[in-house]
């Protein structure tokens, strides 16, 4: 299994990811949750995917991963971590409808691409700036 599969199925264990085959979360079963190119994940959607806990900064492993959605997990809780903001490729970041608090990490601007942008009902964040998201 590659990096990104392990990364993901320890992560969004409710998207049934076999840890015994090389690279099941990149197959056309897993779509649309999992969108991948080359073996690398590089969309991870696991809106109403009954996640619980918080988002746990190993998903920083996913290095090529442009856009992830966690909407409509209300037992997701806690921050976001900060490292999120070393992740070079990643462009689109939801949160609506998750118990996720605190402040959005500074996002790194790459030359070609303009904005990187982060949503939740009340607060949409075109990096570089910091918002503070709602309680």
């Amino acid at each position: 299994m590659s990096d990104d599969c392990a990364i993901v199925a320890a992560f969004a264990p409710s998207l049934g990811i076999n840890t015994a085959l090389p690279n099941d979360c990149c197959t056309a079963n897993k779509a649309p949750r999992v969108m991948c190119f080359q073996n690398r994940v590089i969309q991870l959607n696991v809106s109403e995917a009954g996640l619980q806990g918080y988002i746990t900064p190993a998903i920083t492993g996913l290095a090529a991963l442009t856009s992830i959605d966690l909407t409509n997990n209300p037992s997701l809780s806690g921050s976001i971590p900060s490292q999120i903001s070393r992740m070079p490729a990643l462009r689109e970041f939801y949160i609506a409808n998750t118990g996720i608090t605190g402040q959005i990490p500074q996002m790194p601007l790459p030359p070609s691409f303009p904005a990187t942008t982060l949503t939740r009902p009340s607060c949409t964040a075109r990096s570089p700036t910091r918002p503070t998201l709602p309680t």
